[in-house]
């Protein structure tokens, strides 16, 4: 057996028997409590416990009464981790304890038979330090299991947050900070830290909502008023404004008034309040088609009578002055025709019935009706492509789309301008190709931001006075391009004018 030394490295050889097994078991405890030390704070760093699971099982040799023969290994999960040179001996020493997951098991062993016969060779201080360890091991993968849990259950919130658009605040009353989730980052001009003081914050909420906003938070906190729902406008991280619908709670203590913190959870609700808004509006719609059909039908009544009697007056009056007013007479009557044929239209009263229409003589046709709408001092320029074929159309609903465009244009010019109505011919390439007839109607107006394009074919969406315009003449354009199967485009900007594109299919001869 080597001569024990102490642990400043003498020999313990020379000193009187009792003194030397103090040294000794003064010695074992150093070792031991440092392995307990060394184990303890492996584990404190947390996060995944296997990739400490080797570093721990290289603690336990070194703590042994003979390190020069000891090995050590552990089990766990059907992982094997061994110090070098480990195998079967008949000098073990095995802890094992039991867990959801199979069990943990950690055994020393030397590799020749060393110490008192009788006994074996392990102390009892060994015993007790290797009970010790499992204690420590069992603790720390506990705790690495409870922070993987509580690790998949953050994930889960975190998914079903950002699925949801919801994100979380929350208001710590007595140090006046806020902290917020990473989703209410996202969806608002808060700083991606996800906390701060609560002071100073108001600028994310729309300056009409600040005084609702936050007088609603500060009578919850003095518990006078019941958070609850409410709804603002809050600044998004593309500097436009969201509207939010939130949901909170005050927090606090028994028999307290005042709450200790504010949470709530909030909601993006821009996309449901715009479908709802345009559901209103569809409803508004179906009600004015309903009337616009009735109207239409009585208006039809009545203008048999008139052109009837104009037809018999023409009959019956020789030619002069008052033969011609009959003739006007019977005109705008057949025009108001027509009228009551586009109230039909809108009220979906009459069928599509598409026809093989030229387009350029429909627009030949409303020539002086647009040049009398677009008047001094706008300018009306028209120029027609005569290489485009028919269309698939209806050739009332084609004058309809045509005047609503060229009113619109008429319309965004302040003062003098132009409004420019052309046609043209365009293919498309690739394995579905097609030919498209494009009108255009350009205008040198005002134009519009990206906002108003937005909405422009809303139904009574309009930027003009009341007594101008409804909100429905670019709207029937999109229902009667989408009816045809085209499609519409649309170039603006403030201050440089308006492009409306429509492109129809050509007819295949």
């Amino acid at each position: 057996m080597p001569p024990v030394t102490d642990p400043d490295g003498d020999s313990q050889d020379a000193l009187p028997p009792g003194e030397r097994d103090a040294r000794r078991a003064l010695h074992e405890r150093i070792k031991e409590l440092n392995a307990l030390r060394q184990a303890a704070a492996l584990f404190l760093e947390g996060g995944p416990i296997e990739r400490r699971l080797a570093d721990f099982v290289t603690l336990l040799p070194p703590a042994m009464q003979f390190p020069e023969i000891a090995t050590a290994c552990l089990r766990y999960r059907e992982q094997v981790f061994a110090t070098p040179g480990h195998r079967p001996t008949p000098w073990v020493l095995q802890r094992h304890r039991e867990s959801s997951d199979g069990g943990i098991t950690i055994e020393v062993a030397y590799m020749e038979a060393r110490g008192d016969p009788a006994s074996g060779p392990f102390l009892d201080e060994e015993r007790e330090l290797l009970g010790a360890m499992s204690d420590i091991l069992c603790t720390a993968i506990g705790r690495s299991r409870k922070e993987a849990e509580l690790r998949e259950l953050n994930e889960r919130m975190e998914l079903a947050l950002t699925s949801a658009g919801m994100g979380i605040w929350e208001l710590d009353v007595a140090s006046e900070t806020t902290r917020w989730s990473p989703q209410l980052s996202a969806m608002s001009g808060l700083a991606d830290a996800h906390s701060g003081p609560f002071k100073g914050r108001e600028e994310v909420v729309h300056p009409e909502d600040r005084k609702y906003v936050f007088e609603r938070i500060q009578r919850a906190i003095e518990g006078t008023e019941a958070l609850g729902e409410l709804e603002f406008r809050m600044r998004h991280v593309d500097g436009g404004w969201r509207q939010i619908a939130a949901r909170g709670v005050a927090i606090r203590r028994s028999g307290q008034t005042r709450a200790e913190r504010v949470i709530a959870a909030l909601v993006d609700v821009t996309e449901k309040r715009r479908y709802e808004e345009e559901l209103r509006q569809a409803e508004r719609v179906e009600a004015l088609g309903l009337v616009a059909a009735g109207v239409a039908h009585d208006f039809n009544n009545v203008l048999t009578v008139v052109i009837g009697g104009a037809g018999l007056l023409m009959e019956l009056l020789p030619e002069g002055e008052t033969r011609e007013l009959a003739r006007e007479i019977r005109g705008a009557g057949e025009r108001g025709v027509a009228l009551a044929r586009q109230l039909l239209s809108f009220a979906r009263r009459t069928p599509f019935n598409p026809t093989h229409c030229d387009v350029n003589e429909t627009i030949d046709r409303l020539h002086p009706l647009l040049a009398r709408i677009v008047s001094a001092p706008v300018e009306l320029a028209v120029d027609l492509d005569p290489a485009i074929g028919p269309v698939g159309c209806d050739a009332s609903q084609l004058e309809q789309l045509v005047l609503n465009l060229v009113v619109n244009g008429r319309d965004a010019v302040e003062g003098a301008g132009r409004v420019s109505l052309t046609t043209r011919r365009s293919e498309t390439n690739g394995s579905a190709a097609r030919a498209f007839c494009t009108i255009e109607v350009r205008d040198t107006g005002v134009g519009m931001n990206e906002e108003t394009r937005a909405r422009i074919f809303e139904p009574f969406f309009t930027t003009k006075d009341p007594s101008r315009g409804t909100g429905l003449g670019l709207a029937l354009v999109a229902r009667i391009v989408r009816q045809w199967r085209g499609r519409i485009e649309v170039d603006s900007c403030p201050g440089a004018g308006s492009t409306f594109r429509v492109s129809l299919p050509i007819d295949q001869e």
